[in-house]
């Protein structure tokens, strides 16, 4: 019978005792107990971990001379939060100095004193008790920071945020896709800042090298599916959200592994994921079912991680975000700096002409970069650097299409393909003269020439440049207007750009 069974659990704190001599162990286990707390026994270092992963401890009490450095290695990796007290009959024994200085918090001298094996155990509890607290509190102002860094000025992201709320307060699985850049653990977190666990700890783990091949070693001697998966921080996750970034990135073994996990929690009902209280959150920047109809993720696997998806839009599909993105950071930089700064007018009407490959994280960088580069109190279009730049001259033309130098709500690609307001200012009476509505976008045009049927531009070939340009455009939207069936709305997507700036370009060709 373990000494844990004896003695029931107190609110003072539960102590593992890895030491195989009955003459310490019993009698340390009679005075911790008297004193409140809870012990265990446990014969060996893996016997130790192995009630460390199930039922957890707040200090484990070591014989140095049979297993104590081994088993703080390991728990300084896997249990990083647990006190671990040395016992030894010679303190001068170069193994217990090595314990001290690898981070052993304390050590004995047997034969043990009951006062003294009682003050040290306390001091170590409620040392890990402040520390507890003070990551608790470190986490959730990392977490609150987190969540006033999200930008919700376009509808898209307006959307998001209200998904992320509701599905926030459900343990589910959440699958978040989106491109590289756009924030996925950020979202993430914020999961797990507006749920019931906000107080446990958030842990964030990446599948891309280092978890899949930590998990193989431990297969060989591990039989289940539980054991080859201690690699992950699964007790560190406890009461908590566990992250996989970059979930499409796990190697055959890790994929089976979850598989047999999930499968596990869901036929004990267990909606959490791979171990008891703990909220699964995967992230990918591929389409997980892409990768699933390639074959290089498991199609079971993937069913179960997609049962609640989130995708974050590009940043080009969210151009409303974009200044208040750019101001934010702007502002961040200005504060660890010291220094006022501002963006100009001609700077931002430069970040809203850029396409933004890179997204939010490409963003951040160049503003970074600006502010750090220029020396004055603001920061112009030069300063911004962005490759490719845009064309003198283009994005002023294109800011006063969609209503004004401010860019408030303009959605423009850069490039040679298109560019498209997002809340262009409407269109003027009929009797507005022709002339000051047949400045369209040059780069909407220049795509309508480049995708208008061979026939159309040879026709127009005879006629001015805008005549040319015109007919390539009136071609190009008829055609796409059949395909839509007269759909304006669809008409626009397939022609990447806006439906007020389609429905200008109707009135101005006659169509």
């Amino acid at each position: 019978m373990r000494e844990s069974e004896l003695s029931p659990r107190g609110a003072r704190g539960r102590v593992l005792i890895a030491d195989d001599t009955q003459s310490v162990a019993r009698p340390a286990a009679r005075a911790l107990g008297q004193a409140g707390y809870e012990c265990e026994f446990c014969a060996s270092g893996s016997e130790t971990l192995a009630a460390l992963e199930q039922r957890g401890a707040d200090v484990v009490l070591a014989d140095l001379a049979r297993n104590g450095p081994e088993l703080l290695a390991q728990m300084r990796g896997r249990y990083p939060g647990v006190m671990l007290i040395a016992l030894t009959f010679n303190p001068g024994v170069g193994s217990a100095i090595a314990a001290m200085r690898q981070g052993a918090f304390d050590y004995l001298v047997k034969p043990l004193d009951d006062e003294e094996l009682c003050a040290t155990v306390k001091r170590a509890i409620e040392l890990t008790r402040l520390r507890n607290e003070n990551a608790q509190l470190h986490r959730r102002l990392e977490m609150a920071e987190a969540a006033s860094l999200f930008v919700a000025e376009s509808p898209a992201a307006k959307h998001l945020l209200a998904l992320v709320r509701r599905v926030a307060a459900t343990d589910s699985i959440v699958l978040i896709e989106g491109e590289s850049g756009t924030g996925k653990e950020l979202l993430a977190r914020m999961l797990h800042y507006w749920s019931a666990r906000s107080e446990g700890p958030f842990v964030a783990v990446s599948c891309k090298g280092s978890l899949v091949t930590a998990v193989e070693p431990l297969r060989n001697g591990a039989p289940g599916p539980a054991a080859a998966l201690q690699s992950i921080p699964l007790t560190r996750a406890v009461g908590g959200t566990l992250f996989l970034d970059e979930i499409a990135e796990a190697g055959p073994a890790l994929q089976a592994d979850l598989v047999r996990i999930l499968d596990q929690a869901e036929a004990a009902g267990n909606d959490t994921g791979l171990a008891p209280d703990v909220r699964i959150v995967v992230a990918s920047s591929r389409a997980l079912k892409s990768e699933a109809e390639a074959g290089r993720l498991r199609a079971d696997l993937f069913y179960r991680l997609s049962a609640m998806p989130i995708r974050i839009a590009p940043l080009r599909e969210r151009r409303e975000d974009i200044i208040a993105l750019s101001r934010r950071f702007l502002a961040a930089y200005a504060v660890k700096s010291g220094r006022r700064l501002s963006l100009t007018s001609d700077a931002e009407r430069e970040l809203l002409a850029y396409r933004w490959p890179g997204n939010v994280r490409e963003l951040r960088n160049v503003i970074e970069r600006a502010a750090m580069l220029t020396g004055a109190d603001f920061v112009a279009s030069k300063a911004l650097e962005l490759a490719p730049r845009v064309e003198p001259g283009k994005a002023e033309r294109v800011a006063s299409e969609v209503g004004g130098a401010d860019g408030k709500g303009s959605l423009v690609e850069h490039g040679a393909t298109a560019a498209h307001p997002a809340q262009a200012a409407p269109p003027g009476p009929a009797s507005e003269p022709a002339q000051a509505t047949a400045a369209e976008p040059a780069a909407v045009l220049s795509a309508a020439v480049s995708a208008a049927a061979p026939e159309s531009a040879s026709a127009a070939a005879s006629g001015t440049l805008q005549q040319c340009l015109d007919e390539a455009a009136r071609a190009r939207i008829k055609a796409a207007l059949e395909a839509a069936n007269g759909n304006r709305s669809m008409a626009a997507k397939s022609l990447d750009v806006d439906a007020t700036t389609l429905g200008r370009l109707i009135r101005r060709l006659g169509l």
